[in-house]
């Protein structure tokens, strides 16, 4: 059977006539119409008669469970609907192809559909159905503009959309005047965080397309309530967390600091405590001294960090933490990843790993660091403790105020060379409540395949259903 093109899906869902006007904006003959009275440029392919169809959508009626999808173009769209597809299916099989776009549907067919009903827009909130004031829920998701310009312009050229022709500078001066449809990002944005202080719709949902690529998949379902809970969490005065990039020496640094706090140079437990992952009223149970690690910036830490507790930062370069977590992709077939080492470099230098991009993470704790965000913040460098060792593991115990003992930092230095670490440590490293990582631990609850990669995510929504 044929794949439907979207024009055609379209108008097979609508049942209703399109028009194809081309307008000649700056030179190039660009796909949208507008009209006196309204400040927005629509698809060429939306209905022929654009405030008759306006009218009807405003009066449109909104049940309780429906679900609309709100985004500027190329903000992530088809990857957010088809994570709530699959979670209103209550299956990780992929969706019809077909998208509900509710700009386009006359508002008898959308009277027709059976619920629950998901659809998804492009346009403001003032050009949505009135009723959603009292039903329904709203997901708007935002993505940087300089990535959004980038994708459309990509998406211009590929599907050779209007004929556009021109140059990415040629595009971009249509994108900052708003001379595309959809009109300018800029507008989109303001009038939806507008719309969302103001409360204008019952309930929305803003997220973030950077912020969907960066949790880990074994995160809390709810991550929004529980990054809530963490920044509320107690900090004691001898908390000690070690940050840092995923594979920047983390279980290295939480093995010489465990021997440390315990003044004593046997291998700590295996158990790994993720600050990331412990709910706040876990955290409160456990006692002191506590020792944490976590890939999260600052700004999702427990406030009271900027008086309480120390924090050690682990910096480590780029190219070989690259090929370190290109490698544990592979070692523990992490998220069924099996591209080569360019695949790999091209989520890394993107940001497209939980986590997000390394040059983020390491210009935002240099900042926290050098304005005193937190309390008591160590920077450590993973090539100057390869360098030196023992000089590192007598620095981390000055810092965090510990009497000196030559006698057990030069054992701690001789248990933590990576030789003996690797004979000594169990293959398996255990996590929170005791699970093992291994291919199970990383088998992801809903799989979504990111646009142009051959990784895949899990995001949380389930929480809007």
């Amino acid at each position: 059977m044929k794949k439907k093109s979207r024009l055609d899906t379209m108008a097979y869902i609508a049942n209703v006539s399109y028009e194809f006007i081309k307008t000649d904006v700056m030179g190039f003959k660009m796909p949208f119409k507008t009209f006196d009275g309204i400040d927005y440029k629509f698809w060429t392919f939306m209905p022929f008669n654009i405030e008759e169809h306006l009218a009807g959508l405003r009066e449109a009626e909104i049940r309780d469970d429906d679900v609309i999808i709100c985004t500027y173009p190329r903000s992530g769209t088809n990857w957010t609907n088809e994570i709530v597809g699959m979670l209103l299916n209550n299956s990780a099989e992929y969706i019809d192809s077909i998208l509900d776009y509710m700009d386009m549907i006359p508002k008898e067919k959308l009277a027709e559909q059976l619920s629950p009903r998901l659809y998804i827009s492009h346009l403001p909130l003032k050009y949505l159905p009135e009723q959603l004031a009292e039903k329904g829920r709203i997901i708007c998701v935002f993505r940087n503009p300089k990535d959004v310009a980038v994708s459309f312009y990509k998406f211009l050229i590929k599907v050779n959309f209007a004929d556009f022709t021109g140059s990415f500078g040629d595009f971009l001066k249509l994108f900052l005047n708003g001379d595309l449809p959809g009109g300018t990002w800029f507008g989109h944005v303001k009038e939806w965080e507008k719309d969302i202080e103001e409360k204008n719709a019952k309930s929305i949902l803003p997220i973030y397309y950077e912020d969907m690529k960066q949790f880990w998949t074994f995160m809390p379902d709810n991550i929004e309530e529980h990054l809530a809970g963490l920044r509320e969490a107690d900090i004691r005065d001898d908390d000690v967390i070690i940050c840092t990039y995923p594979r920047s020496g983390t279980n290295w640094t939480n093995e010489i600091v465990g021997m440390l706090l315990n003044n004593s140079a046997n291998y700590v437990d295996s158990i790994l405590d993720y600050m990331d992952m412990i709910p706040k009223q876990k955290l409160a149970e456990k006692p002191s001294p506590r020792l944490y690690i976590s890939h999260f910036p600052l700004k999702y830490l427990p406030e009271q960090l900027a008086e309480k507790g120390r924090i050690i930062c682990v910096f480590r370069n780029p190219k070989d933490l690259a090929v370190s977590f290109y490698n544990l992709l592979i070692k523990v077939n992490f998220a069924d990843f099996t591209g080569s080492f360019g695949d790999f470099l091209k989520l890394f230098l993107n940001g497209d790993l939980p986590g997000g991009t390394w040059f983020g993470h390491v210009k935002e704790w240099e900042k926290d660091i050098e304005v005193n965000n937190a309390k008591s913040i160590l920077p450590i460098y993973y090539e100057d403790m390869i360098q030196d060792l023992r000089g590192h593991v007598e620095k981390i115990a000055q810092f965090l105020g510990l009497p000196k003992n030559d006698e057990l930092y030069d054992n701690i230095t001789r248990k933590c060379t990576f030789k003996n670490l690797n004979a000594e440590k169990k293959k398996n490293v255990k996590l929170v409540d005791g699970e093992t990582v291994g291919n199970e631990r990383f088998k992801v609850k809903i799989k979504i395949h990111a646009i142009n990669t051959d990784f895949t995510f899990t995001m949380t929504l389930a929480k809007l259903i």
